[in-house]
């Protein structure tokens, strides 16, 4: 009696740790679900955008389904006596696990592959982008800028990452049907096996990962997203080492096998867990966190007062704001803008003689001037001759082929550029570029050129909004943007080197003399690598070597 009743204790104590083991995913599951809504919820916001929106709510999702299949493990293996089902569980696991390493490395490789992009398009010759006759033979030769519409393009990468994984999965389920047909009499011989093929098949996936995050390019990383890959890969290290745990215990005796399904496999819930967390909650507070400060952070210099069309109107300010476009993931949106203004300037320029266009139409449009350097949009330089020979010119053929052009380039969903613009901004042009059937159709649908022209301006907007937030990260960056005031205004640049010649001449630790000569040294290599023009140079060290002698010869200026 006594050891029935101490076994039916051991009973009662096995099962209340059993259920216990099982608050994890009460408590996880609905905050991850709740997390992934709010995140759906922000979809069309510019954070989301960045990183893929379909991917990534692909990837929270995963992280839902990884939990649930653990959770349904681990019921299967304490609860179920039915041999089928619990392989049923295990192979339910391994398919989510491996629709979640699908989602990380086509997130991270897109990640990759733009940072690259971006790099040497800035680098080389971005200019080719708006017009491929300016590209010179090492942007031609350069393997990531001829590849960036099949390797860098969304939809072929996932179809391309979707029948690798799949294989994967394949190969692996394979290969263990297999060896638990032959091992069957050997359960542990067959683990063994198992697990071996597991690492042998996962291992150049898993490698792949770390490989995209360690070596994406360092940029300005104001949406996290860079920073959620790196830890998403310190998570998925540590998932897998929880993981290769499980397995080596599950090998073990009974109780061993026990206490591996009531940790182990709540301990892989809880690291699954922190990865949803992560590109939900924390995610969503540090973005919105940000957009809550821009506001203010805008006004924190009020000397700074270049505007965008400023900093557009100069090549060299140009150049660097392009470079720092590059490190924010937004440089089509640059290109987008001076695409679709040199498509308008040549709708107007053809039409200037016509009463096609009205003055209101005019009167709303932002028209800007680009500087030299930047080479007419081959989509808007390009003749369309077939076009031109048809006789209904109030269908505007040549107009309405060059804006379809613009649309799959920049516009369309999944395009090779594609832009950040609202679902309304998007299905106005898919109304007009999508919504036929053919282009054969699309030609023979009437546009008024006062629409067309509203419609680029709305999208114009849109960008140039997207820009504004860019400046102003810009102007936060002080050695960055001091390099835009030089350009603009060497009077400002002139008064930084006097108040610093100022203080240093205040400094008894130097002579003067050798202060002012060191620092006249400093100021000729600073002018040197300017990239202000030429009488700026001239004009900062001509005011310069005037501060330095008067530094020299009176003891004690007047500040």
């Amino acid at each position: 009696n006594d050891f029935c009743e101490a076994h039916e204790w051991s009973m009662v104590v096995t099962a209340f740790i059993a259920l216990c083991s099982f608050i994890p995913y009460i408590v996880l599951l609905p905050v991850a679900f709740t997390g992934t809504i709010s995140l759906y919820c922000s979809r069309h916001c510019l954070f989301v955008q960045k990183r893929h929106a379909s991917i990534t709510m692909g990837l929270t999702c995963s992280f839902l389904f990884a939990m649930l299949a653990s959770c349904l493990l681990q019921f299967s293996l304490l609860f179920l006596d039915s041999i089928v089902l619990i392989h049923v569980a295990f192979f339910i696991f391994f398919v989510s696990y491996w629709t979640l390493l699908f989602f990380l490395n086509t997130k991270t490789w897109l990640i990759f592959f733009q940072s690259k992009w971006q790099f040497y398009a800035v680098n080389l010759e971005w200019q080719q982008i708006i017009n491929s006759s300016v590209s010179d033979s090492k942007s031609k030769s350069n393997w990531y800028l001829k590849n960036r519409h099949k390797y860098g393009n969304r939809r072929f990468v996932l179809r391309v990452s979707a029948a690798l994984h799949f294989t994967g999965l394949l190969l692996k389920s394979v290969a263990s049907f297999v060896v638990l047909q032959r091992d069957r009499n050997d359960i542990t011989v067959a683990m063994l096996s198992i697990l071996f093929i597991n690492l042998l098949v996962i291992a150049p996936f898993f490698a792949l990962y770390v490989c995209c995050v360690v070596r994406t390019k360092r940029f300005n990383d104001i949406f996290c997203i860079h920073w959620e890959s790196k830890m998403h890969a310190a998570l998925l290290l540590l998932f897998a080492m929880v993981w290769l745990t499980f397995n080596l215990l599950f090998i073990g005796e009974t109780e061993v096998m026990a206490w591996a399904i009531l940790v182990c496999l709540p301990c892989v819930a809880c690291v699954l867990f922190v990865m949803s967390f992560i590109s939900t909650f924390v995610i969503l507070h540090q973005n919105r966190t940000r957009t809550d400060q821009e506001p203010h952070d805008a006004g924190h210099h009020p000397k700074r007062k270049w505007k965008l069309r400023v900093i557009m109107s100069h090549q060299d300010s140009l150049h660097l704001f392009i470079a720092h476009l590059s490190k924010e993931f937004a440089i089509e949106s640059l290109l987008a803008y001076i695409e679709l203004t040199h498509f308008q300037q040549y709708i107007i320029a053809q039409n200037k003689h016509t009463n096609k266009i009205t003055a209101d139409t005019l009167d709303q449009l932002n028209m800007l001037e680009f500087p030299s350097s930047i080479p007419q949009s081959a989509i808007v330089q390009q003749q369309s001759s077939e076009f031109r020979l048809q006789s209904a010119n109030h269908y505007a053929h040549e107009y309405k082929l060059k804006a379809h052009r613009l649309y799959y380039k920049y516009i369309k969903i999944g395009a090779e550029y594609e832009v950040n613009l609202s679902h309304a901004e998007r299905t106005a042009w898919i109304a007009m570029c999508g919504g036929t059937g053919n282009l054969w159709n699309f030609m023979h649908v009437d546009v008024d050129l006062n629409a067309l022209l509203l419609l680029v301006e709305q999208c114009k907007s849109t960008m140039h909004r997207l820009l504004s937030y860019s400046l102003m990260r810009f102007r936060r960056n002080e050695e960055k943007f001091a390099e835009v005031e030089r350009i603009f205004d060497p009077h400002h640049y002139h008064a930084i080197h006097v108040s610093h010649l100022l203080t240093i001449k205040n400094k008894p630790s130097m002579s003067l003399h050798s202060q002012s000569r060191s620092r006249c040294t400093d100021l000729s290599c600073e002018t040197k690598t300017d990239a202000a023009p030429t009488d700026i140079r001239i004009s900062l060290a001509q005011s310069a070597s005037v501060t330095l002698s008067a530094l020299m010869s009176n003891p004690a200026p007047a500040v």
